[in-house]
């Protein structure tokens, strides 16, 4: 597997609450980590509050891609005929989604 190439991708779902909640503790108690893409729990309201931020935020000239508020702008106009919502799961783009997650997690224990 190329994990060099999904380490980013690993790092960025890293600043979600849960996974920084587990890397701190496995650190704290020199545990291996668990599954980072594994965990849950409730969504607190500052969670709610930096994804409003994020989203709404506005574009600026260290950004190397538009901000969300000006992508959500920009295809406003776009009519489609037919609009297809997939529901399917990222996990389900995987053969192996455990064996992938494991080995991502794996990754970044190895960073710290």
């Amino acid at each position: 597997m190329k994990i060099k190439k999904c380490y980013y991708f690993c790092i960025l779902y890293c600043r979600n609450k849960y996974a920084l909640q587990e890397v701190n503790e496995a650190q704290d108690k020199h545990r291996p980590f668990n599954n980072l893409y594994e965990l849950s729990g409730n969504l607190s309201d500052s969670i709610e509050q930096e994804l409003r931020t994020a989203l709404n935020r506005e574009t600026t000239e260290d950004d190397t891609h538009p901000s969300p508020n000006d992508r959500f702008r920009y295809i406003a106009n776009i009519d489609s005929a037919a609009v297809s919502y997939d529901t399917s799961l990222i996990r389900d783009l995987f053969t192996d989604w455990n064996g992938i997650t494991a080995e991502m997690t794996k990754e970044v224990e190895a960073q710290y």
